[in-house]
């Protein structure tokens, strides 16, 4: 199983077995996935699925808290469980509290994972201006030198609406890879990018220098995306 969809726990038919076979066996691809250094989009989406629990776990006490009745399902379209007064809690919410209590611990231990490997990342690696630094920051260049790697990958980088932590959002776009030798500076580097993309404004240009080499799309362009937000919001 390559990915846990939304809700997944809810899916009929509501079978402990079954969901903790489909767990297991998202967790054996995950665990691949991160001993190769990978970060997203696994760590958001593990992120999203533990959310969805706790939020119904969150949603199962505020109602029991205000109606005294007994459980007797949930609407899934609707995200909701159901009461009814003078019913037992039915099988059908035993059976999904034991999914919950199986799941819960395994995404947060999994999130947890995650969250330590891009500190590792974040931590191996800095970000710095290359040549003057620009007054608008907003748009702008990013190269990456990922280890000993000689080719120097070239991303355009644009900083857009707030998202819900206040945040910008920022969009890399692909540009070129340019071959560095051990004797040319990233400033040089740069006045060959601009020649090539024939941009003459002075573009704010950074450069993500990580010492050891990881996967560009899954774990460096989003280390990068964090160590930008607070230079370009400064």
């Amino acid at each position: 199983m390559e990915h846990l969809e939304e809700n997944w726990y809810l899916k009929d038919p509501i079978d402990f077995e079954l969901r903790k076979y489909e767990l297991k066996a998202f967790l054996q691809i995950a665990r691949t996935f991160y001993r190769q250094l990978n970060i997203y989009p696994l760590k958001g989406e593990v992120s999203d699925r533990k959310s969805e629990i706790q939020n119904l776990i969150d949603l199962e006490r505020d109602l029991f808290n205000r109606m005294k009745s007994d459980l007797i399902g949930i609407d899934t379209s609707k995200l909701e469980l159901i009461r009814k007064k003078s019913i037992k809690t039915s099988a059908y919410l035993d059976e999904l509290g034991r999914i919950i209590e199986y799941a819960l611990p395994i995404l947060c231990d999994l999130e947890k994972e995650g969250e330590e490997i891009e500190e590792f990342v974040d931590a191996n690696s800095s970000l710095e201006t290359v040549g003057l630094e620009a007054i608008y920051k907003l748009d702008g260049y990013l190269m990456i030198s990922n280890g000993n790697q000689s080719e120097i990958p070239v991303y355009r980088f644009k900083s857009g609406l707030l998202d819900s932590s206040k945040q910008p959002i920022i969009r890399f776009d692909f540009l070129t890879i340019l071959s560095r030798s051990v004797c040319e500076t990233f400033e040089s580097l740069k006045r060959r990018m601009i020649k090539l993309i024939s941009d003459f404004s002075v573009p704010a240009t950074y450069l993500l220098v990580s010492e050891h080499q990881y996967p560009l799309q899954a774990t460096l362009l989003p280390v990068a995306r964090k160590k930008l937000i607070p230079v370009i919001i400064d």
